[in-house]
């Protein structure tokens, strides 16, 4: 099989992970040239990205496509208002063509409710980053509540923003939203075989519950539509669907939280009813006899920590539990796969070193929840078709959600402004990169992780690189 493929943009995420996957099941995939992807604020070259597509759909027997590379060029670009509604739809007619040339071949299509709030592209966006999703959020509430403290606190929030900026944010949701609204018709027409749209860095009240309440009211008896919280982990799963592979069985374990009853950090809805969509958008069905179980592990008090914002500790009693839980799930099953949601942004090294982690066939822990669950569960479903664990991606994701997201980047973040250099756009991305490396291999030889560099020795010649001039993601390399 051949799947062709377009990222939502060039971070590994979404550019290595789900080709790394599809390679690994055995199926081959046509992804554009990085020359011709987006680069931080530099975004996608559309004219050669459709040249590529027409050239490889020929051959290829199906499309998974990302709506906001194809319409804007990036996600960081879709926050943006360079490309205007009538040329968005123009690129979106592209999808039209194809479906009228190869009406075989399925398209799986996913796209964006825009987050309630801006980028961050350097430190000083931060106070209108905050600025924005307090005002968004606040007045969703009074619109529904029309409690006086969350007016107060609107007014208060939007007196701290430029009027420039809102009214950008204004004007890219309406043509974000009317682009999303095309698509679901053209789901209803036949010409994308599956559509998801995902909620990115979300809350429970915010400019996009309108929008997501708008869509879920049309989506009504529409199948094969879905709407959950996500964003990057998007391939995975639009690349999982494209391999068309047959219904899996998944062990479902929570350790913690006994039942997923929690709604995880930038997401606007408990994670297990995230964790159900997901499963039923792969046609994974829960059975405790099955040889595969995901175990979760999901905050005890039902509060998800953050790693970049704030310490979070999990009492020794409870990893304790935890790390017996997974051991016997070892010693059980066949394939074990942990996704840690303890915290956002990171897994928690002292839950993994307290278990012979090199026995799990996969871990995710990194950036929300939703995006690190469906990370995993593309894996899981390549792993299936292969028959055999992905080492080398689940090693990577030990080196880059637990590692260096946890550790290194928590502490680095907080040295470099006071360095003069802004994390969110370094001047000089080298001497990072190498600082990043140098405290890896500190890191190999710390006795406080031995048991995890132990069990998974390959890790140790492994080394990180930085994709873009941010410290936000690195991209590992197992060696």
């Amino acid at each position: 099989m051949k799947v062709l493929y377009l990222p939502l943009d060039s971070r590994p995420c979404n550019y290595v992970f789900p080709v790394q996957m599809a390679r690994w099941s055995g199926a081959e995939c046509a992804v554009p040239p990085l020359e011709m992807m987006d680069h931080f604020t530099k975004p996608g070259n559309w004219e050669a990205i459709r040249g590529f597509l027409e050239q490889e759909m020929e051959n290829a027997d199906a499309l998974a496509v990302s709506i906001d590379q194809m319409c804007y060029g990036s996600l960081l670009a879709s926050r943006e208002n360079a490309v205007s509604l009538t040329e968005a739809n123009a690129r979106l007619e592209f999808l039209n063509r194809l479906h009228e040339k190869y009406p075989d071949k399925p398209i799986h299509a996913w796209n964006v409710i825009l987050r309630s709030t801006i980028s961050t592209l350097r430190l000083a966006d931060r106070e209108v980053y905050l600025a924005v999703t307090a005002y968004a959020e606040s007045s969703d509430r009074y619109s529904l509540l029309h409690a006086e403290a969350d007016r107060v606190r609107m007014e208060e929030a939007k007196a701290q923003i430029p009027p420039e900026i809102l009214e950008q944010v204004n004007t890219v949701r309406r043509r974000n939203h009317r682009v999303n609204m095309r698509c679901l018709e053209w789901r209803k027409q036949g010409v994308i075989s599956t559509l998801a749209f995902l909620m990115e860095d979300s809350q429970p009240y915010g400019f996009h519950r309108k929008e997501q309440r708008t869509l879920m009211q049309r989506m009504e008896g529409v199948q094969d539509t879905y709407l959950h919280n996500g964003a990057d982990e998007g391939g995975c799963m639009g690349m999982a669907k494209a391999l068309d592979a047959p219904s899996i069985s998944v062990d479902v374990r929570w350790t913690g939280r006994p039942d997923g009853r929690f709604i995880a950090k930038f997401e606007d809805r408990q994670f297990s009813a995230n964790l159900r969509d997901n499963m039923y958008y792969l046609g994974m069905r829960e059975d405790e006899n099955a040889d595969i179980a995901l175990v979760i592990s999901s905050p005890p008090d039902g509060q998800q920590g953050d790693y970049h914002e704030e310490a979070y500790q999990i009492e020794p009693a409870a990893l304790d539990a935890m790390a017996a839980e997974i051991e016997q799930l070892l010693s059980e099953k066949k394939r074990v796969y942990l996704l840690d949601e303890l915290c956002a942004n990171g897994g928690c090294p002292e839950l993994l070193c307290r278990i012979d982690a090199g026995k799990l066939a996969g871990y995710s822990a990194w950036n929300t929840a939703t995006n690190a669950m469906g990370t995993i569960l593309g894996q899981i479903v390549t792993d299936a078709l292969r028959d055999a664990p992905n080492v080398q991606l689940r090693n990577e994701r030990f080196m880059d959600d637990m590692i260096y997201e946890s550790i290194i980047r928590r502490s680095l973040d907080r040295e470099l402004p006071a360095a003069g250099e802004d994390p969110y756009n370094l001047k000089d991305p080298e001497p990072v990169e190498r600082t990043i490396n140098e405290r890896y291999r500190t890191l190999a030889g710390d006795p406080a992780f031995a048991g995890v560099f132990s069990a998974i020795r390959e890790i140790g010649d492994g080394y990180m690189t930085l994709p873009w001039p941010r410290t936000f993601e690195v991209q590992a390399h197992n060696r």
